[in-house]
């Protein structure tokens, strides 16, 4: 297939162009409306700044997302994306970066982390009197899962070994089942604590 545009800006309307090829082109400041990108394949594409709207993304595959690794191998982190007014049900990511993500008036129904239930690991607040008569106090619980337990041992200066579970009363050296409301974690000791804020 031999290049049929060079340079300068081109206006494309009602037009087939299927099976068209782009390479080493920029098409920086572009505006597509009403166009059908089904089964497009983007390979070393920068995207960043783009707008997306209006757009039907099911089946699509993301992957090798974020900056390009330096000559060390090193990956720079990628600034923040957007989500917003998405459906992303039944989606998996997997081997993803999702440090410092947040998730605001989101429907978490169903979705999990390492096939725990999100909603099971939320905090729940609660209030209860210490007796009869008096004030109640606010009581917050607040769940975790055996990773995070790991880092909290290793932030106390300790390594964790076993993770098992176990309810009062069926204490075991066994794997966690996803009903247990307690876990038992073996440590030991091999450093100093450190100071959770500095981390």
């Amino acid at each position: 297939m031999k290049p049929t545009i060079k340079c300068g800006k081109h206006l494309a309307e009602h037009a087939n162009i299927s099976g068209s090829k782009f390479h080493d082109v920029n098409l920086s400041g572009s505006d597509f409306d009403d166009v059908n990108l089904s089964k497009t394949k983007l390979h070393n594409i920068n995207l960043s700044d783009i707008q997306v709207s209006a757009a039907q993304i099911g089946g699509a595959t993301f992957r090798h997302i974020g900056p390009p690794p330096d000559k060390n191998g090193q990956q720079a982190r990628q600034r923040p994306v957007t989500f917003e007014e998405a459906m992303l049900c039944d989606s998996t990511f997997r081997k993803v970066d999702m440090s410092n993500v947040k998730f605001i008036d989101c429907n978490l129904a169903g979705m999990t982390i390492n096939e725990i239930l999100v909603t099971d690991l939320l905090v729940a607040s609660s209030a209860h009197p210490p007796r009869e008569g008096l004030p109640p106090i606010p009581v917050r619980e607040r769940a975790f899962i055996p990773t995070e337990l790991a880092l909290l041992c290793r932030l106390a200066g300790m390594s964790a070994l076993n993770v098992w579970g176990g309810t009062a009363g069926n204490w075991r050296r066994g794997m966690l089942n996803l009903d247990e409301i307690e876990i038992m974690v073996v440590a030991r000791k091999t450093a100093e604590s450190a100071d959770a804020g500095n981390a």
